[in-house]
């Protein structure tokens, strides 16, 4: 029986990667629907598909939704109209192979007990895996460590466990969304697939990387919205991890004591962070509280 694959691409201004992403989901062995959610704030994006790539659903919000919301609108749109899986495609990436949706959907398969797979991440030029997906997954501590003796001795197998992969070319099975929901939409921008995969974990499914297949994802460049932010993401990621249990009163009596101690020893750096810490905590605690409560919980939650 053949699978039904909706292929979901959140959108914005991306003109350099349009033409490779879409045609690469052209070609494919097995056919796709391609959902596109467009964030851009004209009609550019939407003009090029119209004239150029007619077989796709494109969805455009009122509103810039980002890209955890983008998401959560093409994935609900994707369940009512019976997918099978949904492939989450970022559109500075595009796929290298015409099987890989036939092997992505074959290894889902034969591997229920996994709630994500991806394929490897590429750089642009194809010689060097994604610098982010390089740092965080060749780790003993996060992935199975029988993938670096397998890769060594040239016996690869379809599917290893980790603990991290990017959200740019995620494989997810129907099951997976109506028990997690979508993403969480406390995450303004960055650290949604962090908090997905805890979620992902919290309710014992696994994540697999599948090294015989890539992708190629362009993204080797400066992301200055992250990093303008990356503390406040780290935080976020942290306080709503639902793996482990954390008492808000105590965090924040701790973030006090921390701030007069490091005051007192005029640590100005230590001190400006614990402040911004506690500033954090007093204006997101409550909001904390119910993400972490809904995300506990097993359904279409976020959708």
């Amino acid at each position: 029986m053949i699978k039904k694959v909706f292929v979901i691409i959140v959108t914005y201004n991306g003109q350099q990667w349009y033409k490779r992403c879409f045609d690469s989901l052209r070609v494919l062995q097995m056919p796709v629907n391609v959902v596109v959610v467009d964030n851009s704030p004209d009609n550019e994006t939407i003009d090029f598909i119209d004239k150029n790539y007619p077989e796709i659903h494109i969805i455009k919000p009122a509103e810039n939704l980002m890209f955890g919301r983008g998401n959560n609108v093409g994935i609900k749109y994707a369940l009512e109209n019976d997918a099978d899986y949904v492939f989450l495609l970022n559109q500075d990436a595009w796929l290298i192979e015409e099987n890989t949706v036939n092997e992505l959907v074959r290894i889902a398969e034969e591997n229920p007990e996994y709630g994500i797979i991806s394929p490897v991440h590429l750089n642009k030029e194809k010689d060097s895996i994604e610098k982010l997906l390089l740092r965080r997954i060749f780790d003993y501590q996060t992935t199975d460590k029988k993938l670096f003796n397998d890769l060594y001795l040239n016996k690869l197998q379809d599917i290893y466990q980790t603990q991290y992969i990017n959200c740019a070319s995620w494989f997810i099975p129907r099951k997976t969304i109506e028990t997690l929901g979508g993403f969480d939409p406390i995450f303004f921008h960055y650290g949604e697939d962090d908090n997905y995969l805890n979620r992902l974990f919290y309710n014992n499914l696994k994540l697999g990387i599948c090294p015989k297949l890539q992708i190629i994802h362009d993204n080797d460049r400066p992301r200055p919205l992250y990093e303008s932010r990356e503390q406040e993401v780290l935080w976020l990621i942290e306080f709503t991890n639902i793996n482990k249990e954390i008492n808000f009163d105590k965090e924040l009596k701790n973030a006090r004591k921390k701030l007069i101690t490091n005051t007192l020893k005029r640590n100005k750096k230590r001190a400006e962070y614990w402040n911004d810490l506690l500033n954090f905590l007093k204006i997101n605690k409550n909001k904390i509280i119910e993400s972490r409560n809904i995300s506990k919980e097993k359904g279409k939650q976020f959708l």
